[in-house]
């Protein structure tokens, strides 16, 4: 199929103006416009400032081994159903801190 298309296509009349370079329209650029800023005489681009609401890199939160046995204490205490998914939402925690932390209170036993 290809191979047929090929060669009905090279037995079509070509005219000279199609082979010739695109025109381009008036007000089309083959560049982006640039501002109407001074001009970098340096040579080198500036050197962007950090916004200063955003720490460059976040800080791990340090948990105190006090705080570590009385939330896994806390979440020992619950019978009820979700009570210790709801303890683990309002200290920010995820269930693996809870598994992590049980498996050291039994390694210290």
């Amino acid at each position: 199929m290809l191979k047929s298309l090929k060669s009905f296509l090279k037995h079509l009349p070509v005219k000279e103006a199609e082979l010739a370079a695109p025109r381009r329209r008036e007000g089309e650029r083959s560049q982006p416009d640039r501002s109407g800023g001074a001009a970098n005489s340096g040579g080198v681009a500036p050197v962007p400032t950090p916004a200063p609401e955003v720490p460059e890199k976040a800080k791990r939160r340090q948990c105190t081994a006090e705080y570590k046995r009385s939330i896994v204490a806390q979440a020992e205490a619950c019978r009820d159903d979700g009570a210790s998914g709801a303890l683990l939402r309002r200290e920010g925690l995820y269930s693996s801190h809870l598994t992590t932390w049980r498996r050291q209170k039994a390694r210290r036993t």
